[in-house]
């Protein structure tokens, strides 16, 4: 069959997936296989497909090539570079180039590199933009947040972290930026709020189910653990897998990313200064380090007239403190942050 009276075809046109076939028999000849993210990628689902909007396929008019994702991308340059010379409805050099250009803003995008779009294109010159002239990478940001939580776990995770990757130059407000870390994994949240997640989780998960012990196992883990310790990014990462695995088998409607991915990297750091700046005082007061040290002038002044107690040092400010009464230390409330 000659290359120009076929037509134009993607992956999820592809009757009988001769296209892809050839596609394979390309890279054998040149000694190299399907990449491991396309081998274990999951096609899209007809509603899946058919919710994607026009401008996340690189010729809309005709809903062909999606570039929703990595993956997605890489497969509708495949399939360009082996039909390029087929006809378009309508047939038109314009009509190839749209699909061409947008093919090459996706791969940049998706952070394929020269050496597999090269694999692809073959002779056809496909000009990765890594220019100001490309279509900011911010715009993919609403249309991927729209389906973030459709995705499975790991794809989610890697589209949203090359999308920032790719979005590195850009200015993001603040809400997006938390959400894209967020779906990026880029977020965590303490172990006490983990333990009070699998606390409610556990009881709703079968008993002969395979992830019942395991995650009861981490939920006693967790509670023996001090409730204000930060847990690593990458350890809320498998939680969430797990979890996600857990609530599409069983139905259970818990949302694991949104409650153990609550603080971003920032924000933890934030939390833990924060932590470190609270002391306990006499009575369970608690004041702030930061406010005692601010004020300890003032506070002096008040310890020196009341009882007797000649020191502006912080540090022995704290120590005198520690040694009141709760009754002594209640008018000293607005200047230590309590």
């Amino acid at each position: 069959m000659k290359p120009q009276t076929q037509k134009m075809v993607d992956f999820y046109h592809d009757a009988g997936g001769d296209v892809f076939t050839r596609i394979q028999a390309g890279l054998q000849s040149h000694g190299k296989e399907l990449p491991p993210f396309i081998v274990g990628h999951r096609a899209m689902t007809e509603k899946e497909h058919s919710s994607l909007a026009p401008g996340e396929f690189a010729a809309p008019a005709q809903r062909l090539f999606p570039i929703s994702s990595k993956a997605e991308t890489w497969k509708s340059l495949a399939y360009y570079g082996v039909l390029k010379s087929a006809s378009l409805t309508p047939a038109s050099a314009a009509d190839r180039e749209g699909i061409r250009t947008m093919l090459a803003k996706a791969a940049s995008l998706w952070g394929l590199d020269d050496d597999q779009v090269a694999e692809l294109a073959h002779d056809v010159t496909l000009t990765i933009p890594k220019t100001a002239e490309s279509e900011s990478p911010v715009a993919a940001i609403d249309p991927f947040l729209a389906k973030a939580m459709s995705m499975d776990e790991p794809a989610r995770r890697e589209g949203a972290g090359l999308l920032l990757k790719a979005a590195e130059a850009e200015e993001l407000d603040p809400e997006r930026m938390r959400q894209m870390l967020v779906h990026a994994g880029e977020a965590t949240c303490t172990a006490g709020e983990a333990a009070a997640f699998l606390s409610k989780l556990v009881p709703k998960v079968p008993l002969r189910s395979d992830h019942y012990k395991p995650l009861s196992a981490l939920r006693d883990h967790l509670r023996h653990t001090a409730s204000s310790d930060i847990l690593d990014p990458d350890d809320v990462n498998e939680i969430v897998g797990i979890v996600e695995v857990v609530d599409k088998q069983y139905h259970l409607k818990v949302s694991a990313s949104e409650s153990l991915r609550r603080l971003t990297l920032a924000d933890a750091v934030e939390v833990v200064e924060d932590s470190r700046d609270v002391v306990a005082l006499p009575g369970g007061i608690m004041a702030r380090k930061s406010a005692m040290a601010e004020n300890s002038e003032m506070i002096g002044n008040h310890l020196s007239n009341v009882h007797g107690i000649a020191t502006d040092n912080p540090a022995e400010v704290m120590a005198e403190l520690l040694r009141l009464s709760p009754i002594d230390i209640v008018p000293l409330r607005p200047l230590i942050g309590a």
